[in-house]
């Protein structure tokens, strides 16, 4: 009797310590991933009136350019210090037109400039913490708010389906968690 009564205690006893040892490990774990993401990573702030001097912008499509600052404008309003023209009729700051509520859009730069929208750092903390959790090296590298925008909103593997086929052609351009939703599109006839 005293001695399943001491077996039970060790058991319960080794059991408390080993409980107390996996909370410890996984909450040094996240303060890891949080002192990584609060150390390395610049969260960009921008206010309508900050003025800068020069601007890092998309530089890739061929019709719209999305800036650091969340604007997006027309190819023919961006200025020779690479920021979209705030007075034009054409630029809006934070434009999330073709994107949808899974945080796919239609077009990149739509996609980034709704990116770096200051409401969406929670769903962008989370794509560090995902992305330094799987060692994805491209996105833990990244330095702030519009690198991180620019790179997730690129279309990746999550993008494609069968190797060669987008999972959703229209939607592609994502920066969120989730993949774009999977569509089937007929070929057209010919």
């Amino acid at each position: 009797m005293i001695r399943g009564f001491w077996k039970r205690w060790t058991f319960l006893l080794c059991f408390v310590l080993v409980s107390i040892i996996v909370i410890f490990r996984f909450a040094e774990r996240k303060n890891t991933i949080d002192d990584h993401l609060t150390s390395k990573f610049n969260w960009i702030l921008h206010s309508s009136n900050l003025t800068s001097d020069t601007c890092r912008n998309s530089k890739q499509g061929p019709f719209y350019i999305a800036d650091e600052r969340g604007y997006l404008c027309q190819l023919g309003d961006v200025q020779a210090n690479g920021c979209c023209n705030r007075k034009s009729n054409s630029t809006e700051q934070y434009s999330c037109l073709s994107c949808q509520v899974n945080r796919c859009c239609k077009i990149y730069e739509h996609c980034i400039s709704c990116c770096l929208q200051p409401q969406k750092r929670k769903i962008l903390e989370l794509v560090l913490r995902h992305a330094h959790t799987v060692k994805d090296a491209l996105l833990s590298e990244v330095k702030d708010t519009f690198e991180l925008c620019l790179h997730k909103c690129r279309t990746s593997s999550a993008s494609i389906r069968q190797e060669n086929t987008y999972r959703n052609i229209d939607y592609k351009y994502c920066y969120g968690m989730d993949a774009p939703s999977l569509t089937h599109h007929i070929p057209p006839e010919g």
